[in-house]
């Protein structure tokens, strides 16, 4: 009578030994990422194919979504991480940084005047800016910079991703701020504009809550492709 009882648990604890343990070989599970559109293009794309590639059976889920966005999706337990632009001063929070990169100002060919000289920053804020909207953490810490100089930004041009900074800067409209590894200028019209004072370079890192274990699939993408 007693095993009619307990039979079925016996079953899913089995069952669940079983899944456990495809986990860990990796043949199961799950990776939930938050990246903004411009880090999942240049810097998840590339290492997400190669991951897919060696683990078929791992569900993959990218949630793009601004910096603070995703540090919001990463508290509520949406996802298992984040690659988020730093700096982060959140407690709640472990940081490990995996990239450094410079935002650099680019122009087109209307701008050709300007190739050859190494701009002051009064002279470059002279010209028609285009930035990425506020509320970004690029975009914030460009503003930072620029008020530890004495100056306040005011674009001609906000907007949302970085393709349209690069097309918008390639007819002409202004002189963009972007992310110089991210920027591919061979074949392009596009140059970098020589500033005396150039912006400090900033880090993207991989967040994730602190004290808070990764899934044995999240933890095998972050340490095979950022370690």
């Amino acid at each position: 009578m007693l095993l009619e009882y307990i039979e079925q648990a016996f079953h899913y604890i089995a069952l669940g030994e079983k899944k456990v343990a495809e986990m860990r070989r990796l043949l199961a599970g799950e990776v939930r990422i938050g990246a903004g559109d411009t880090l999942c293009k240049y810097i998840l794309l590339p290492s997400l194919e190669s991951f897919h590639d060696d683990h078929p059976a791992i569900k993959i889920k990218v949630t793009n979504r601004t910096t603070p966005e995703s540090i919001a999706l990463l508290k509520d337990g949406t996802i298992d991480f984040a690659l988020a632009n730093l700096p982060l001063t959140d407690p709640q929070l472990e940081v490990k940084k995996v990239f450094e990169v410079h935002d650099c100002f680019f122009a087109g060919p209307r701008f050709e005047h300007v190739r050859d000289r190494r701009l002051s920053l009064d002279e470059l804020l002279s010209l028609p800016l285009i930035l990425l909207e506020e509320g970004s953490n690029s975009r914030q810490y460009l503003n930072q910079f620029m008020q530890q100089k004495g100056y306040i930004l005011e674009p001609e041009i906000e907007l949302g991703s970085l393709d349209l900074l690069v097309e918008f800067a390639r007819i002409g409209l202004g002189v963009s701020c972007l992310t110089r590894e991210f920027v591919d200028l061979e074949g392009s019209t596009l140059f970098e504009i020589d500033l005396a004072e150039r912006i400090p370079p900033r880090e993207i890192g991989i967040v994730k809550l602190k004290n808070v274990p990764l899934s044995e699939a999240a933890s095998a993408f972050v340490h095979s492709f950022f370690f």
